[in-house]
């Protein structure tokens, strides 16, 4: 996925409100083959977020503008939202062994099926942290022409 490409809505001093656009950000969900990030989230075509300004910067209503987010931040979204799933998974199946050795089909895929949404809970309880929000804010790195 490339830097998204959004909209200014409205500045204030220090943050802006940008409207991005999903087709704008990745060609993939696009074309509806994306990662399935949005699933989850519930993500409609366009998204109105709040976003930190780059110091120095003239914005205004209207600004096209390209946002971009820490990797080290990045990959720490992607293991809150993508990780803890599986590893709930993981978990739930390997304590289920644990327990008891002969496990049964029907039995393995509930505690699966348990175990992931255990994992996208706690994932998601972390992602709506104020800590974990106000480090996964993306930033307005430029104003396109």
């Amino acid at each position: 996925m490339d830097s998204p490409v959004g909209r200014i809505v409205s500045v204030a001093p220090g943050h802006a409100t940008v409207m991005v656009d999903a087709a704008l950000v990745c060609a993939r969900c696009a074309a509806g083959k994306g990662c399935g990030a949005g699933l989850l989230t519930g993500a409609s075509r366009s998204r109105l977020i709040d976003v930190s300004v780059t110091p120095g910067m003239d914005l205004k209503p209207g600004d096209d503008v390209r946002l971009t987010l820490a990797p080290s931040h990045l990959l720490r979204a992607a293991v809150l939202a993508y990780g803890m799933p599986l590893a709930g998974v993981i978990i739930a199946l390997g304590i289920a062994w644990m327990m008891s050795r002969t496990l049964n089909d029907v039995l393995a895929v509930t505690l699966a099926i348990c175990g992931l949404v255990a994992g996208a809970l706690f994932g998601r309880h972390f992602l709506n942290q104020d800590d974990c929000l106000k480090n996964l804010v993306p930033t307005v790195s430029e104003r396109n022409a």
